[in-house]
C-alpha cells in the first residue's frame, strides 16, 4: 500500500513540475481549445486545411508538406535580414515558458520541439506577409488557392502562436534600422494588409486606428481591425433581470415577415464596416452577408475567440455591461435568416451571393450561430435597431397596408381586376341613386380616347353602336369592354 502511494505521489509531483508559470499566479489563456462537443461536428471550420501554426496540430501527417516550406522560409528570413540562427534560437528559448502559458491543456512537445515550433511558425507567418506585400514570387505565392487557404488558416483560434513571438522576430529583423516604437508601428501597419485579404462579408473599414490594447495573436488583431468598438458606437442597455427570450431587444421577425410588413431590404453601397446596419423610412440597409466557406470559418472563429474574450473583458475594463458587437451581429443574422425563403429573399435583394449550393444549408448555418454565441442580458449593440424594427412591425397600419399590397397588387393583372371592381362599384352606386329618382346622371366610358359607351338616365346603357341593354347586362358589357385593356380611364359628363 505504501509503495503504491509513493508511486502516485511521484506521478502527481511530476505533473505539477510540468505546469508552466508560477505558483498562485492565474495565467491568462489567450489561445484556448474549441470545446469538444462543438469541434466534433464542425471540424471543417476549426481545423487548418494547409498549415499548422502552434502546438495543437503540430506534427500531423496532413501538414507535413508545408513543414518543408517553413524551413525554406526560415532560410529566406535569415538571409534577408542578415540575422544569425543562434540569436533567434536564444530569443525563442527565452519566451518558451511565457508562450506555453498561453495555451490550454497538455502540450505534447518537449522544450526543444516547442522552441523549434515557435521559431519556424513565427518566421513562416512573417515571410508569407513579407512576400505578399513585396510581390515576391514563389510556389506558395503563385498558387492563389493555396495562399488563400494559408491566410484563412492564420485566422483559426486553435492555430495561433502568441503575438509577442511574432513581434520579437520582427524586432530582430529590423534591429539597428528602426526604434522600438517605429518597429511596433511598422508590424501593425503591415498586418493591416493581412487583415484586408480576408475582409469579413467583403467590407473594408474606411478608417483604422492602431490598436492601443495588447494584441494576443493574429485573430485578435483581425477582430480589432474589423469589429467596431462599443465606446465609439452607442449601445442601448437593458436590465438583465428584465430580459426574456421574447424581449424585442433579442428578437426580430424574419426577413420574410419584415418584407410582408412593408420593409424594403437594400445592400449598403459604401458601409463603414460590416456592422454598419441601419433602418430608416422603411429601408433596412446592411452590407452583404458572406456565406462562402472562408467567410463561415472566419465568423465562427471570431465567435469562439469572442466567447473566451467576453468572459474576461469585465475584469479587464470598466465596462461591466460588456457584450461584443459580434455577438449582437450573430443574433441579428439568426433572426433574419430562419428559413430558405428568407435566404432566397435576401439573395434577390443582393444581400447574399447567388452561387450558394443550397438556400436551406445557408439558413441552417445561421440558425446554429446562436448555439455558439455568448449573450449577455446587460447590453446589446443592435438593441436600438431591434426595437425600432419591432415597433414598426407591430404597427397595424403597416401590416394591413402590406397585406393589401401583397394580396391585391402583387401583379399588373390583379391590379387591373381591383381597379375594374372599383369602377363597377362606383357605377352600381350611381345606378342606385338614379333608380331612386335622383337627378339624372350621364356617364361616358372611354378607352384610349375612344368612346366605348354611355350610361344615361334611369340606368340605361348604350354602347357606341347605339344598342340598348337592360340593367342586368351592365356588368357584362363593362367586363367585355375592359378585358385585357389595362389602365382604361373613366369620365363623367
Amino acid at each position: 500500500m505504501k509503495a503504491s502511494e509513493d508511486l502516485l505521489e511521484n506521478i502527481l509531483e511530476k505533473r505539477l513540475r510540468e505546469l508552466p508559470g508560477k505558483q498562485e499566479k492565474s495565467e491568462l489563456i489567450t489561445i484556448p481549445r474549441i470545446p469538444c462537443d462543438i469541434l466534433e461536428s464542425n471540424r471543417i471550420y476549426y481545423e487548418p486545411r494547409v498549415v499548422s501554426i502552434g502546438p495543437y496540430y503540430h506534427g500531423m501527417e496532413k501538414y507535413r508538406d508545408t513543414e518543408q516550406h517553413k524551413v525554406r522560409y526560415l532560410r529566406d528570413f535569415l538571409s534577408r535580414h542578415n540575422v544569425r540562427l543562434d540569436v533567434l534560437v536564444k530569443e525563442m528559448r527565452a519566451l518558451e515558458i511565457r508562450a506555453r502559458q498561453c495555451y490550454s491543456g497538455f502540450i505534447h512537445l518537449d522544450s526543444e520541439q516547442f522552441v523549434e515550433m515557435l521559431l519556424l511558425d513565427g518566421c513562416f507567418v512573417l515571410e508569407v506577409l513579407y512576400k505578399r506585400l513585396n510581390k515576391e514570387t514563389d510556389f506558395l505565392q503563385d498558387s492563389s488557392w493555396i495562399l488563400n487557404r494559408i491566410v484563412t488558416d492564420f485566422l483559426l483560434l486553435e492555430n495561433q502562436i502568441p503575438f509577442f513571438v511574432i513581434h520579437k522576430l520582427y524586432s530582430i529583423s529590423c534591429m539597428g534600422l528602426l526604434s522600438e516604437k517605429e518597429c511596433s508601428d511598422s508590424i501593425l501597419q503591415d498586418l493591416t494588409e493581412f487583415a484586408q485579404w480576408r475582409a469579413p462579408m467583403w467590407v473594408w473599414p474606411r478608417q483604422f486606428e492602431i490598436p492601443q490594447c495588447e494584441i494576443h495573436h493574429l485573430i485578435h488583431f483581425y477582430q480589432e481591425f474589423h469589429v467596431p468598438k462599443q465606446t465609439k458606437f452607442p449601445v442601448i442597455t437593458v436590465q438583465s433581470s428584465m430580459v426574456r427570450k421574447e424581449d424585442p431587444v433579442y428578437m426580430m421577425p424574419s426577413a420574410s415577415d419584415l418584407r410582408d410588413a412593408g420593409i424594403i431590404f437594400q445592400a449598403k453601397k459604401i458601409p463603414a464596416h460590416f456592422l454598419d446596419i441601419t433602418f430608416k423610412n422603411e429601408i433596412f440597409e446592411m452590407p452583404m452577408i458572406g456565406t462562402g466557406l472562408d467567410e463561415k470559418i472566419i465568423i465562427l472563429n471570431l465567435i469562439a475567440w469572442n466567447a473566451k474574450f467576453s468572459t474576461e473583458a469585465p475584469k479587464q475594463s470598466d465596462n461591466s455591461n460588456y457584450l461584443s458587437p459580434l455577438s449582437s451581429y450573430t443574433i441579428l443574422l439568426e433572426s433574419l435568416l430562419r428559413t430558405k425563403n428568407d435566404v432566397r429573399l435576401l439573395k434577390a435583394r443582393g444581400l447574399i451571393e447567388n452561387n450558394d449550393p443550397s438556400d436551406e444549408q445557408v439558413a441552417s448555418f445561421f440558425n446554429h450561430l446562436g448555439d455558439l454565441n455568448v449573450v449577455s442580458g446587460e447590453s446589446h449593440y443592435f438593441a436600438g435597431l431591434f426595437r425600432d424594427i419591432k415597433r414598426y412591425y407591430d404597427g397595424h397600419w403597416h401590416r394591413h397596408r402590406a397585406k393589401l399590397i401583397r394580396d391585391y397588387f402583387h401583379s399588373p393583372w390583379s391590379s387591373i381586376s381591383v381597379v375594374a371592381g372599383i369602377i363597377l362599384l362606383f357605377l352600381t352606386g350611381i345606378q342606385a341613386f338614379c333608380a331612386m329618382g335622383l337627378r339624372p346622371v350621364h356617364v361616358e366610358i372611354s378607352i384610349n380616347g375612344g368612346v366605348v359607351g354611355k350610361w344615361g338616365p334611369r340606368g340605361s346603357f348604350c354602347s357606341k353602336d347605339g344598342l340598348m341593354n337592360d340593367d342586368g347586362r351592365l356588368s357584362l358589357v363593362l367586363s367585355d369592354a375592359f378585358a385585357g385593356i389595362p389602365g382604361a380611364p373613366l369620365s363623367t359628363m
